[in-house]
């Protein structure tokens, strides 16, 4: 399930998927798009992404959590110097 979230920010559920998997699909994702600019008043334009990853920590995860995690990574992968996916720790 792929929906906006708010601004410029979107959410991606990946169900049933790690989060080394969710990596993949995400780095694939934002790959393609810096690979692919658009034209935009007569200038080539790049898009770029920065992506916060999270996964369910137990099934006792609320959908709150879950975004609050990933909104962190997304922060640490701005403040890393934009255009990358970061994935939370994992917390065992």
């Amino acid at each position: 399930m792929f929906a906006r979230f708010g601004g410029d920010e979107f959410a991606l559920l990946l169900p049933e998927t790690g989060r080394d998997k969710a990596y993949e699909v995400v780095q694939r994702f934002c790959l393609a798009l810096a690979s692919a600019p658009v034209e935009f008043g007569g200038r080539s334009v790049a898009i770029t992404v920065s992506a916060g990853i999270a996964g369910l920590a137990n099934e006792a995860d609320c959908l709150d959590a879950l975004l609050k995690r990933a909104d962190q990574a997304l922060y640490q992968a701005k403040a890393a110097g934009r255009n990358r996916v970061m994935v939370e720790p994992t917390a065992e």
